[in-house]
């Protein structure tokens, strides 16, 4: 698909609709039917008669008592259950998350947008397949009512990662739009999940160290544009860190007390101690999910592709940019290094905390989707790098279009849904019966020995009026 004949936004909204109608069709397939353990305690949770601060800022109950400093993501998750608690009251009985599917819909435009006006000597093709894989990726593809802090995380990481791309390219107009907007997008990561918090603490890390480099002249001089906006762009993602650490300490922990009456447990930021086999661990569960993600394998095998995809991607822009002599080329490769990095070093965070992610069930889920949402964007300068050194074959759409056909087949051909976790497998049973209780309030359910989270939601909507 070449829409060269079409201006770049008109372009990216084309192609946005049309990966908006693949989300759906795959919500609508594959998930959005079902409630599990935990998200129907959400959905209990968010529907309860109190007022919204009493619902947002209590942890206690939307978080096991683990306190995450991720009030914007409860804000999002309040608002879907209230959309799934109103189409229930009118008939229509869903457990979709439409927060995650409108921030998904934003980030696909933020990618065609980012690629088609970045890149506009790229193939029209290559930008458009670019969004069609994400979008039917595992982790990116039909997930029901769970957390929107994850959606949130893809949103925000596009974001900054395509508007850092706009300044490695020069783009310097109105440069201080393109680094408030990267502090934003940082702080609204912040305050979406602890993964966002530690990424934005990750960018102000590599941001200040790569202004080290050019203040001792380890790197090649910098433009005193350059020089202003790289000082800039670190001094903003310094301030996204000490707001979001001010408001994680201080602010959070006196918002839940005001609104709810106690002191929030911070024993699961508690980092120490973790055991130092978490580090491979977090290797494994980083370079199963993007040979997963690229090429649908499993086990040893995903890693092994997601291990060979990851080098070939960085020593493409290295020495690709080595050759071409393009130190534009050469950031967007110590860019993907760092993210890689910290993508592993987050994962071995979450499994250390959270050893769950590493059950396949759990790996290939929702969990990765901000770290892809990260990496995936650097398919774009590689292929721009491609692109300049004169290949016949770009490898890159090669890889995007096994990615799409790959995924598009397993939803297709193999009628593949998620596996279901043992603990889960009583929620997934009942749902016919549960969902036959909402449709019809004549209908008497507790012959059927429902989960008692799912009695309580049936009395609850059932006490609702219409």
């Amino acid at each position: 698909m070449n829409l060269k004949a079409v201006t770049p936004l008109g372009a990216a909204l084309i192609v946005t609709f049309g990966c908006s109608l693949a989300l759906l069709l795959e919500n609508l397939y594959l998930f959005g039917y079902h409630l599990d353990l935990e998200s129907a305690a959400f959905l209990g949770n968010y529907l309860a008669d109190r007022s919204l601060p009493e619902l947002v800022f209590d942890p206690a109950r939307n978080d096991w008592k683990l306190y995450q400093a991720r009030e914007l993501s409860y804000f999002f998750d309040c608002l879907d259950a209230r959309f799934i608690g109103w189409s229930i009251r009118h008939g229509w009985c869903q457990f979709y998350t439409l927060s995650g599917f409108l921030m998904l819909t934003a980030a696909v435009f933020v990618q065609q947008y980012g690629i088609r006006t970045l890149y506009p000597k790229l193939p029209g093709w290559i930008a458009t397949l670019f969004s069609f894989a994400y979008v039917l990726t595992p982790c990116v593809a039909g997930n029901g009512f769970f957390r929107s802090s994850k959606y949130g995380c893809a949103l925000t990481f596009t974001i900054a990662v395509f508007l850092t791309f706009a300044l490695f390219r020069g783009r310097f107009r109105r440069w201080k739009w393109k680094v408030t907007g990267i502090a934003a997008a940082l702080l609204g990561a912040t305050l979406f999940d602890r993964q966002g918090a530690f990424f934005a603490a990750a960018y102000a890390s590599a941001a200040g160290f790569f202004l080290l480099l050019t203040l001792w002249n380890r790197f090649p001089p910098l433009s005193a544009d350059a020089r202003r906006i790289l000082c800039s762009v670190t001094a903003a993602a310094l301030a996204v860190v000490l707001t979001g650490t001010f408001y994680n300490l201080a602010i959070g922990p006196k918002l839940i007390y005001a609104c709810n009456g106690y002191v929030p447990d911070f024993s699961y930021q508690n980092m120490s101690g973790l055991p130092p086999e978490v580090l491979p661990f977090g290797g494994r569960f980083l370079f199963r999910n993007i040979g997963y993600s690229l090429a649908g394998v499993t086990g040893f095998a995903s890693t092994l592709a997601g291990s060979a995809a990851a080098a070939a991607l960085l020593a493409l822009l290295f020495f690709g940019g080595l050759k071409l002599r393009n130190r534009t080329i050469l950031l967007a490769a110590a860019a993907f290094a760092a993210a890689l990095a910290g993508c592993w070093v987050a994962a071995a965070g979450m499994v250390g905390r959270h050893p769950a992610v590493l059950v396949p069930a759990v790996m290939f889920s929702l969990y990765f989707l901000p770290g892809w949402s990260l990496l995936l964007p650097f398919f774009a300068p590689a292929a721009e790098t491609v692109r300049k050194l004169g290949w016949k074959v770009n490898p890159v759409g090669f890889m995007l279009t096994v990615t799409a056909t790959v995924h598009l087949g397993g939803y297709l051909l193999l009628h593949r849904v998620n596996p279901v976790i043992e603990h889960q497998r009583a929620y997934q049973e009942a749902m016919p019966a549960f969902r036959r209780a909402l449709a019809d309030p004549g209908y008497d359910w507790r012959r059927d020995r429902l989960p008692v989270r799912l009695q309580f939601l049936i009395e609850l909507f059932r006490s609702q009026p219409k």
